[in-house]
């Protein structure tokens, strides 16, 4: 038996640790950086910059994956500099512009990764090797969710500087898995399960990142498909964001905003590995619909929840909509983009909906509710999710129609 050989359980020890030090940064960071003296907005500052960057960070990688066809090497590389920075963020005493340069660091490496590795994840399983995504990708949000809770505990009991060796070593985790993964080259009459969209006619990358730019968002399908997720995570992140103060607005504590994060990552586990199942018998632009449909319920019942208790058991809707959407989007990508953009296609669509989406809604819900009020985000939130809904329903429906009106012309 071959340990280096790129397998469903090699991928999902990476995704384990690999999302749990994501949850070791992005949950914690705060925290530390308000125990060291900063104040509320600085530390908002410092995380409002590691999330703009890597959404324009994250596309080029995937840009320069497509040219070099060297994923593995990539994914090393920033994981290993954005260990260096982590800890060097730890190192950096109360230095705001200390922390802030390694923390931008941190963004233009590991923080922009998740997308790539998907990306590298299916271009492995398309040469052949059988990997299951939705079972790895399960076991990124166990990762997430358990180090989320046991973190909590630790970092309570020996201080939150611990975070930063912390981080270190679980990413180190990730790191040496991927460079002792074994390439795979790819096998002849690799099943392909659904028509792609063609290559340009040399087959090769372009020259540029703009022409690349330019030639995926030339593809319908997947131009649809960011529109439409945009409109769906940009009412969801206006919600989410705020959500704590309707757990308060509802006589909730933070025990039950504690809790809220923990159901949410944890529901997706079950889904997440379901979703494998799945999708061997339907297509992924089905459960792409059903997923964002789910993300409207969990939405209008976040509005209509009397209790804190009832509010906290409608999290547990996020593990239908992101563990469905998150696998099912990743297959559907990969069918519908040409060869020579496959990477970009896959760190670009990430960088829309979990990014630009997530800034744009987390802004415009603070000026509503500054504005309006609370009951206002939560009655527009759910109405501009369902656009996104409409609208990729839409283009599913004109494209089964399209096929039976040409055949009726012809």
């Amino acid at each position: 038996m071959d340990i280096r050989a790129p397998t469903t359980a090699r991928f999902s020890v990476l995704l384990l640790f690999f999302w749990g030090s994501i949850i070791a940064m992005e949950g914690f960071m705060v925290p530390y950086l308000s125990s060291i003296g900063f104040s509320e907005r600085q530390a908002g500052l410092i995380m409002a910059a590691i999330f703009l960057v890597s959404i324009g960070s994250g596309p080029l990688w995937g840009y320069l994956a497509d040219r070099t066809d060297r994923h593995r090497q990539i994914i090393s590389l920033a994981l290993g500099v954005g260990i260096v920075a982590v800890l060097a963020i730890g190192s950096s005493g109360t230095s705001f512009a200390l922390i802030v340069l390694f923390a931008l660091i941190y963004s233009l490496t590991v923080n922009s990764m998740p997308a790539l590795i998907d990306s590298w994840i299916m271009k492995i399983s398309r040469a052949g090797s059988p990997i299951n995504y939705g079972i790895a990708r399960g076991f990124g949000s166990l990762g997430f969710a358990a180090c989320g809770a046991v973190l909590g505990i630790v970092l309570e009991r020996h201080g939150l500087a611990l975070l930063f060796p912390t981080y270190a070593a679980m990413t180190l985790v990730v790191l040496l898995i991927v460079v002792t993964t074994r390439s795979q080259q790819p096998i002849a009459g690799a099943p392909h399960n659904e028509s792609r969209v063609a290559d340009t006619a040399a087959g090769t990358s372009p020259v540029s990142a703009g022409a690349a730019l330019r030639a995926v968002l030339s593809n319908g399908r997947y131009l649809v498909l960011l529109v439409s997720c945009f409109f769906v995570f940009l009412g969801t992140r206006a919600a989410i964001t705020f959500l704590p103060l309707r757990f308060y607005e509802l006589g909730g504590t933070t025990i039950h905003v504690g809790w809220a994060q923990s159901v949410s990552a944890g529901s997706e586990i079950p889904f997440m590995f379901l979703s494998a199942v799945i999708l061997r018998r339907v297509r992924p632009r089905l459960l792409l619909l059903a997923a964002m449909v789910f993300f409207v319920v969990r939405l209008v019942f976040v509005r209509l929840a009397p209790t804190p208790g009832t509010l906290l058991a409608v999290q547990a809707i996020q593990g239908i909509s992101v563990g469905f959407l998150l696998p099912a989007a990743i297959h559907y990508i990969d069918r519908i983009s040409p060869p020579a953009y496959r990477s970009l296609s896959q760190t670009l669509a990430p960088a829309i909906y979990f990014g630009l989406a997530s800034v744009v809604g987390s802004t415009t819900g603070g000026v509503i509710i500054e504005r309006y009020g609370l009951d206002v985000l939560y009655t527009v939130s759910p109405i501009v999710a369902a656009v996104g809904v409409l609208l990729f329903g839409g283009s599913l429906l004109l494209g089964r129609r399209a096929p039976r009106a040409h055949a009726e012309v012809s």
